[in-house]
């Protein structure tokens, strides 16, 4: 069995920081998430996504687009996650890097494309469906 990503539940604070959560709450909490994910599952409209959890071992049940997430896959998600994730500036000199221990603040009110192998950009439609936090 691989190793868990060493950055996944746990406090990895060095210099600035603000400890939000003890370690058994982080735990609480990625459990409580294991079990949403599974026992309700996740609405996925895309049926080329569905096509890829159900690939992957997910079980998707087309009547309702829901698609039940198990633990493993989750954990193995985690294990394979990227230590960073370039959101990419219109001018290089503006890309900005989200990585362990790094604090900062970017306005997302437009999105901002990622440099993953394949480039994709945000649409101004897709912005009406992020979430909106209120009071």
């Amino acid at each position: 069995m691989s190793k868990r990503n060493k950055h996944a539940i746990k406090h990895t604070i060095q210099g600035f920081g603000l400890p939000l959560y003890t370690d058994e709450q982080l735990y609480s909490i990625h459990c409580a998430t294991l079990e949403v994910l599974w026992q309700v599952g996740v609405r996925v409209d895309s049926p080329e996504a569905r096509e890829v959890f159900a690939g992957a071992g997910a079980v998707v049940d087309e009547k309702t687009n829901i698609v039940h997430i198990p633990n493993y896959m989750v954990e193995d998600a985690i294990k394979t996650a990227p230590k960073t994730i370039t959101l990419a500036g219109r001018d290089p000199a503006y890309d900005y890097v989200i990585e362990d221990n790094r604090v900062g603040f970017v306005n997302l009110a437009k999105g901002l494309p990622m440099r993953t192998p394949r480039q994709r950009y945000t649409v101004p439609r897709q912005n009406r469906t992020w979430p909106i936090l209120r009071k």
